[in-house]
């Protein structure tokens, strides 16, 4: 699964993924691509049932509280990928220099330059 965040500045010099470990802030539910993984089906299906049983909450909020409880470890390589929500899903945060989040664009305000590690 891959996803954005409300990261302002980059973790990364490249396209690469962001380096998960220095992203202080929400993953983003604006922009994802979800495979249909075990661990996928899981996660949308507790979230689902979460946002369902209540109609308070945010469902970026939810996102965030099922994934952000199992982070880590790193998989092995340099693909930027890590485990998450329960230890078995794959995730990676999308670079935020090509992929801005609206709320990293629209209510930060962060202009281009600040987000082009160019």
């Amino acid at each position: 699964m891959l996803t954005s965040s409300d990261q302002i500045r980059p973790t990364t010099t490249d396209d690469s993924l962001e380096v998960w470990q220095n992203v202080t802030t929400a993953y983003n539910i604006g922009i994802f691509h979800w495979r249909p993984t075990d661990a996928a089906k899981r996660l949308a299906k507790e979230w689902k049932d979460i946002l369902l049983s209540d109609d308070q909450k945010w469902d970026q909020a939810g996102f965030n509280d099922l994934v952000h409880q199992v982070l880590g470890p790193s998989l092995e390589g340099e693909s930027g990928l890590f485990y998450a929500y329960d230890g078995t899903l794959k995730l990676g945060l999308l670079p935020a220099s090509i992929f801005c989040s609206g709320h990293t664009y629209f209510v930060q305000v962060v202009p281009f330059d600040c987000l082009c590690c160019c």
